[in-house]
């Protein structure tokens, strides 16, 4: 059961266009306790930001289809009201430097185990 007032990292939200990826985080994340929705792009993502407990950590997908990771954080950057939003980035591209944003807090590279997943999860609060 989440609290009225989860700690960041209790909440999630996975932004994943690959479905089964999607699927599989969402489950292991609930079955720690914490609160999942989902996502499969930059559009549903933004929508299900707005069903968010707060505060709330977004696992982004960097690379989707037909947007993807990089237009997520241009909106999100353009919102005022999402101060309590973290941002870790998933991908398996070697970015010369991951995208700026105030938001972005961490970056998982694909594949990553479930380990390091919650690790990052825990950092965040």
């Amino acid at each position: 059961m989440l609290s009225a007032n989860p700690r960041p990292g209790d909440a999630v939200l996975v932004v994943d266009d690959d479905a089964d990826l999607r699927e599989v985080l969402a489950e292991v994340i609930r079955d720690s306790g914490r609160f999942v929705l989902t996502a499969f792009d930059e559009a549903d993502g933004l929508l299900m930001l707005e069903s968010m407990p707060r505060p709330c950590v977004v696992l982004l997908d960097l690379r989707m289809a037909p947007s993807d990771g990089y237009h997520f954080l241009s909106a999100l950057n353009a919102r005022t009201d999402d101060r309590d939003v973290h941002v870790v980035l998933m991908t398996a591209d070697r970015p010369a430097s991951p995208p700026s944003s105030r938001f972005v807090v961490g970056l998982l590279r694909k594949p990553f185990g479930l380990e390091e997943l919650f690790l990052r999860l825990e950092r965040v609060g």
